[in-house]
């Protein structure tokens, strides 16, 4: 009754319940509809609640077909747009708009971050999702003595669990990329998005625990004395042991 009926197919048993959703020709019109709806507010920063829906539907059935994985990569798109547009806007705004415009880009880098908790993880999509955790973390961070609304601020919380809860689901894939030295300047162009003076021949290195488990947590020293760390796991960053609005 609980998990439906049960099916034997020789090797493995397979179970019908929610399942039966991404059978036939189902699967085809929820997906086209996703990119349908994609495209309508493609213009519309305004209607990110409409993009966190969306979000949410195609990582459920992420979960079983790639094809909806192509479905978050084009929703990351168009937030990639959208934080693009709030950055040309924070260029002529007065103090408490860009505040909001940084709240703003704070969700939408949140929400991006979520169009990576399905699929396998490439080099790029690594290099990617840095920046957006980074950014997640701190963008909204840079001014605390500025006022805004309650609803963006309520908003931005309600995006950062969810980001935290796909970064638990992930964390491992991440650190087992990042053990690749290739992919580590990644790191470097991650902490870069914060603290642009930083250099870019930096060595990272893991901070591995006593028990000999290694930490979501990078390290790397400059040529000038300078210690650089970043958690890929929270976006936080620190550079001499102050984050960068201390800096």
């Amino acid at each position: 009754y609980h998990i439906g009926e049960l099916k034997d197919n020789g090797s493995t048993v397979e179970t019908v319940w929610k399942t039966d959703l991404i059978k036939g020709d189902l699967l085809t019109v929820i997906e086209e509809e996703l990119q349908s709806l994609g495209s309508e507010i493609a213009e519309k920063p305004s209607e990110f609640g409409t993009m966190i829906m969306l979000i949410d539907i195609a990582r459920y059935f992420a979960q079983w077909t790639d094809q909806f994985v192509a479905v978050l990569r084009s929703l990351l798109k168009i937030l990639e747009n959208w934080i693009l547009d709030c950055e040309n806007q924070i260029e002529s705004g007065t103090s408490n708009e860009n505040m909001t415009l940084r709240i703003k880009m704070a969700i939408f880098n949140n929400l991006a971050v979520l169009c990576f908790s399905e699929g396998v993880l490439t080099n790029e999509d690594i290099e990617k999702l840095l920046k957006f955790v980074v950014q997640a973390e701190n963008k909204a961070k840079l001014t605390s003595n500025i006022t805004v609304q309650k609803f963006w601020t309520d908003q931005l919380k309600m995006v950062t669990a969810m980001r935290h809860q796909t970064l638990s689901c992930r964390i491992n894939d991440i650190v087992d990329k990042l053990q690749n030295l290739e992919i580590r300047p990644s790191l470097t162009e991650a902490v870069k998005s914060l603290i642009t003076d930083v250099p870019p021949d930096l060595v990272w290195h893991s901070i591995i625990y006593e028990s000999g488990v290694i930490s979501s947590c990078f390290a790397a020293k400059s040529s000038n004395g300078n210690n650089y760390y970043i958690n890929a796991m929270n976006g936080i960053v620190l550079c001499n042991g102050d984050p960068p609005s201390h800096l």
